[in-house]
């Protein structure tokens, strides 16, 4: 069986994360991470896990945004691009597009992780009535 501890510790300090960047947005990731668990008061290794995976997310979509840019910046004239040419925009776009969905996905998780529980009241008429926690109440009126 594995030892857990090791892993433990390297998503506490963000080691698993970082080793998966460019070297040169290291030093970014481990500020912004520093931050990020202040503003969220992260206590848990499942938000740890939710802060690495935004961040490696932006950074990702930071990096392939200057690359597509810089791609059409080396087309001089739309009239001069070839298939190869549009291929390369698609899927560079499809990436962008990629990204930004999985850094909006887990940045809404988190924010769902640390969003109050909200208290109701409701009165029921009725002798058979099961409640759970998420559930919608839906008034059917004549």
């Amino acid at each position: 069986m594995m030892d857990k501890k090791p892993i433990e510790k390297s998503v506490k300090s963000g080691w698993v994360a970082w080793r998966s960047l460019s070297y040169q947005d290291e030093k970014y990731f481990g500020e912004v991470r520093r931050d990020l668990i202040a503003e969220y008061q992260v206590k848990s290794t499942s938000e740890l896990l939710l802060i690495d995976a935004t961040l490696v997310a932006y950074l990702r979509y930071l990096r392939i945004n200057k690359l597509l840019n810089t791609f059409l910046d080396g087309i001089n004239d739309y009239q001069d691009t070839n298939q190869e040419s549009m291929n390369m925009v698609k899927q560079l776009n499809r990436a962008l597009d990629s990204a930004n969905q999985q850094m909006i996905t887990s940045l809404t998780c988190l924010n769902e992780l640390k969003r109050q529980p909200i208290k109701v009241k409701v009165k029921v008429l009725t002798q058979k009535a099961y409640f759970a926690q998420n559930q919608q109440i839906n008034e059917n009126r004549p």
